[in-house]
């Protein structure tokens, strides 16, 4: 999967896939197409069907290349897995809040580092809060990361 992930990033091969997703054709045509060397296309085709999304056939000297339908929906059901977060994968446990809104704390990082504020907001799934840091008199809301505050 990752073989065929990485060959998908440069955009010739995905070009190259297009040309060959419904006819087989041959080198020299798929190269005639673009306009960089032969040497190149072959080495884009030489990516593409160690990714395993091509197939290559040779017919006497000319070698002929199809997309494998069966490789690329199993990178479209990658893919379209990791739409819902989870990939597929075991869910991630929230993080344990510690905090809660309306309660004291000490910024002890960043440009506010040493300021004290009061939390107005929790993102739990950002691991963000929204903190009320008194700036020159006025209550000015700060974004910040949950390691950057901590407990008064």
């Amino acid at each position: 999967m990752d073989a065929a992930l990485k060959a998908l990033a440069e955009h010739r091969r995905r070009d190259i896939l297009r040309l060959v997703w419904d006819e087989e054709l041959a080198a020299g045509e798929i190269a005639a197409r673009f306009d960089v060397t032969r040497p190149a296309i072959s080495q884009h085709l030489r990516v593409l069907a160690e990714a395993e999304l091509v197939t290559e056939r040779r017919d006497g000297t000319r070698r002929l290349y199809r997309a494998r339908p069966d490789t690329l929906r199993e990178v479209q059901t990658f893919l379209a897995a990791k739409g819902d977060g989870t990939g597929g994968l075991p869910a991630r446990k929230k993080p344990k809040l510690e905090y809660d809104v309306g309660e004291s704390v000490r910024v002890k990082e960043g440009p506010f580092a040493d300021f004290a504020g009061t939390i107005a907001e929790i993102n739990a799934d950002h691991m963000k809060l929204k903190v009320l840091v008194n700036i020159f008199g006025r209550e000015t809301l700060v974004e910040m990361d949950f390691a950057q505050v901590s407990k008064l």
